[in-house]
């Protein structure tokens, strides 16, 4: 049984990521999921934010579907449910530990990726987005954070501003709730999940609103330039965190 200041620490972490993921379009799981493995388990953080995502992308969409690009949208889809399987079993058979610290190396690369790469490829079609895809299904599987390489993806796609947001929930949306149900169906839905997402409904809902608001006020370059050097900061201190 954990405390009601722990309760409120994860009801806290979980409107920030849904603020974030309300303003810019994605974000909410690379930050909230290393944030509440410092609280709760990884197995208990992992289908929470998978709830938490789910939620936010079924608000987003309705607000944004028509300029969703669903050309775009599909194969990455299809090759994510590839990958799914492999992040799943990773999560049932792997230690804890070592799922922190590798958690935390891809969001220090991530960070730093987003930060220093200055020249980016451009993808021409979608060919890649199987490789892509893949990746991001095991990241969504084992640790419900198959964001990175999506967004990676539709920055290397050069998708207009206008659809980035939208199509990027065309992605999520499916892809979360598959891993959503595939969560269930594994047994990671217990009832402390179940309990901390209905807590946390109220606090994703303002969240919602509030960050859609500034979605359209806010400049998103120098935004993403602070969560991303939160995104750095975080995974070194999960790494540090789990080897004490």
């Amino acid at each position: 049984m954990i405390s009601t200041t722990t309760i409120l620490l994860i009801i806290t972490i979980i409107f920030i990521g849904s603020f974030i993921r309300s303003s810019i379009g994605f974000g909410e799981a690379v930050i909230g999921m290393p944030l509440l493995a410092l609280f709760i388990n990884v197995k208990s953080a992992t289908p929470l934010m998978a709830l938490t995502a789910s939620t936010l992308a079924i608000l987003l969409l309705i607000t944004s579907w028509r300029k969703v690009s669903l050309k775009d949208a599909w194969p990455f889809v299809f090759s994510t449910m590839l990958g799914l399987p492999v992040g799943l079993y990773y999560l049932k058979n792997t230690s804890e530990l070592l799922i922190k610290i590798v958690l935390g190396i891809l969001l220090i690369l991530f960070g730093l990726y987003y930060l220093f790469v200055k020249k980016l490829p451009h993808l021409k079609n979608e060919r890649l987005s199987i490789l892509f895809g893949f990746f991001a299904g095991i990241l969504g599987g084992a640790y419900n954070t198959n964001g990175p390489p999506t967004v990676i993806y539709g920055v290397l796609r050069r998708w207009s501003p206008q659809h980035f947001r939208a199509t990027l929930q065309g992605i999520f949306f499916p892809t979360g709730l598959i891993i959503t149900v595939s969560h269930g169906i594994t047994g990671l839905w217990s009832g402390f999940v179940l309990s901390l997402y209905l807590f946390s409904l109220p606090a994703i809902l303002i969240a919602f609103y509030l960050g859609n608001k500034l979605h359209y006020r806010i400049n998103e370059e120098r935004f993403k330039k602070i969560i991303y050097t939160f995104i750095l900061i975080i995974g070194i201190v999960l790494i540090i965190n789990s080897m004490l």
